[in-house]
């Protein structure tokens, strides 16, 4: 499961065919099968997979370094295991990214963790979810002054995007709010008023949100569809004007009029419904 994770955690984080995500992943891979032969005290690291201590990986990062300046002598050169992955630094790359992982994966799991404990309002929810997200000094010292702080803003930011999308698509049952589309890889969080003017608080408001495929959520963004004070679906002049493609018409036309799906607990809020269809809708440019 946690190969799985980090693999989605590269894929979101590094450029489209970068390589990065492949490498680590196979780095590691490699790492836990010259521990396996070689253990050298980490026997509980055979299943890297498996190793959830942020200290511990912090140990066997220290001794991967030690084992890539030790060249050709490295007990952990071992035959039928590429040793470019060793030498070139993959190894412990990839271990102090999976390191900078956990460390996000576990913030967002508790938040998600308190989000379905939580049995108050929406309103009330942002609060539950305050806490400071803590990173090593081990791992800081890579970073020097302002950089680490942008840096540790840059992780909180995304986390905290990543927890509003876990909410929401829970919120609606991983589907489509207005389309009923259940594949999570096409379903987007979008934000009724935009995250970037949003408050701290508004930006973790479950009711600040909608769950919708990329096209509705895109036409949502761009102010060409809003939704009325009965949650029912709007379209904007500039939709109406295409109206005679079967492609406006399968995506949008067919949902005039009609009220999304209900969430699960929190509905939209009123106030940033109006806000959207105040300053948003019919406003932007295409």
């Amino acid at each position: 499961m946690m190969r799985e994770e980090f693999q989605k955690h590269l894929n979101a984080t590094n450029l489209s065919g970068s390589g990065k995500a492949s490498s680590y992943l196979r780095a590691l891979d490699l790492l836990s099968q010259m521990i396996s032969t070689e253990p050298l005290g980490f026997e509980d690291c055979q299943d890297i997979w498996s190793v959830t201590s942020i200290d511990r990986l912090h140990q066997l990062y220290e001794r991967a370094n030690e084992e890539k300046h030790r060249g050709r002598s490295s007990i952990w050169i071992i035959k039928g295991i590429p040793r470019s992955y060793l030498h070139n630094g993959y190894c412990t790359a990839a271990v102090r990214a999976y390191q900078e992982f956990l460390i996000q994966y576990s913030y967002e799991k508790e938040l998600l963790d308190r989000y379905t404990s939580f049995s108050g309002d929406a309103e009330a929810l942002p609060k539950r979810l305050q806490r400071k997200l803590t990173i090593p000094n081990h791992l800081l010292e890579n970073w020097n002054g302002q950089e680490g702080k942008e840096t540790v803003r840059t992780i909180k930011a995304r986390s905290n995007q990543n927890v509003f999308r876990g909410m929401t698509l829970l919120n609606y049952q991983q589907s489509c709010c207005i389309t009923g589309n259940p594949i999570p890889t096409l379903l987007t969080a979008s934000h009724i008023k935009p995250w970037k003017i949003s408050t701290a608080e508004e930006k973790l408001n479950p009711a600040n949100g909608l769950c919708l495929a990329k096209t509705q959520d895109a036409a949502f963004d761009q102010g060409l569809i809003t939704l009325d004070e009965s949650l029912r679906i709007v379209l904007s002049k500039r939709i109406r004007d295409h109206m005679t493609t079967d492609t406006m018409k399968e995506n949008f036309l067919q949902y005039e009029g009609k009220p999304i799906s209900l969430p699960h607990r929190f509905n939209p809020d009123s106030s940033f419904l109006a806000y959207h269809r105040e300053h948003i809708f019919e406003k932007k440019a295409v």
